[in-house]
């Protein structure tokens, strides 16, 4: 999902769009990394410390993301009959 630029400060950017978002830099700089460290922008055990960062980022929103669900199901009130 793509936003605008102009987001306001009371927009909030959910926990699925945070996901996405760390999902496609992992995908970039996987993509980038071994060119910039070929040409001596980056260097290898930087890239890898980089690269094992944004995947424990993912992992972290991911469990929160599930955590979150989970909670909601304990959660969700159901209307009296009587």
């Amino acid at each position: 999902m793509t936003r605008g630029v102009d987001m306001q400060e009371e927009d909030v950017i959910t926990l699925d769009e945070q996901i996405a978002e760390a999902q496609r830099e992992l995908a970039l700089r996987r993509k980038c990394y071994p060119h910039w460290i070929k040409s001596g922008k980056l260097d290898m055990t930087t890239a890898h410390y980089q690269l094992q960062a944004m995947e424990a980022i993912i992992k972290t929103l991911m469990r929160l993301d599930a955590e979150q669900r989970q909670l909601s199901l304990c959660t969700t009130h159901h209307e009296d009959p009587a």
